[in-house]
């Protein structure tokens, strides 16, 4: 027999959202078994099976042989909740201050990791040999001059974009200045997952 789920619901849940209590019936290797849930942890069963390549049935098979709880419905919700903070760590962990370095410090061309004030907070060797070529010789007695840097999309609407479009990356022009100089280019920037702040990685491509 197939693994299936039977939308058997015995209680309307159109006014709970997805705090609402669905029972359904979930059988697997020929065996049934009515569960209530809220309609979250239906959703996030589904997403969770598929990501696993199983049924609903079977994980549901799973988390009881590997629990052994005799409160099944507890039993789901934990594992439906570990998943998702595994997920979610792991995600993060791609935005660590050590993965960006990583990942410009791999990039051949010129790149920089943009905090959403447009503030400059990391860059590769390509970019800093980029400033260096276009701005050689500016500077203040001391030598030192603030690097400004401008884009033709602001800050607020590349995110928007990018959540639209699922992080694809999206391109838009710059201006680098420092002093009287400016510099016109182009990078196509994503969006670095980060705990703290919206963090946005560019990377130049003309």
């Amino acid at each position: 027999m197939n693994d299936e789920l039977e939308d058997t619901a015995s209680e309307p849940a159109a006014s709970g959202g997805d705090s609402a209590l669905e029972f359904r019936a979930v059988t697997s290797n020929g065996k049934r078994r009515g569960i209530k849930l809220e309609r979250v942890f239906w959703d996030a069963l589904r997403s969770i099976s598929k990501e696993k390549g199983l049924t609903i049935g079977s994980f549901v098979d799973e988390v009881s042989a590997s629990t052994g709880a005799k409160n099944l419905t507890s039993a789901i919700r934990v594992a439906c909740m570990n998943t998702y903070v595994e997920r979610n760590d792991a995600l993060y962990a791609l935005g660590a201050p050590e993965t960006v370095e990583a990942v410009l410090t791999a990039t051949p061309t010129p790149a920089f990791t943009l905090a959403s004030n447009r503030r400059i907070v990391a860059f590769n060797t390509g970019f800093q040999a980029l400033v260096r070529r276009q701005f050689a010789g500016v500077g203040n007695d001391s030598g030192k001059m603030d690097l400004r840097l401008s884009l033709d999309v602001a800050v607020d609407e590349l995110l928007s974009r990018l959540a639209q479009n699922r992080n694809s990356p999206v391109s838009t022009g710059f201006i680098l200045s420092m002093g009287e100089r400016r510099h016109r280019g182009q990078v196509n920037v994503i969006r670095v997952p980060s705990r703290t702040t919206d963090l946005l990685m560019a990377f130049v491509s003309g």
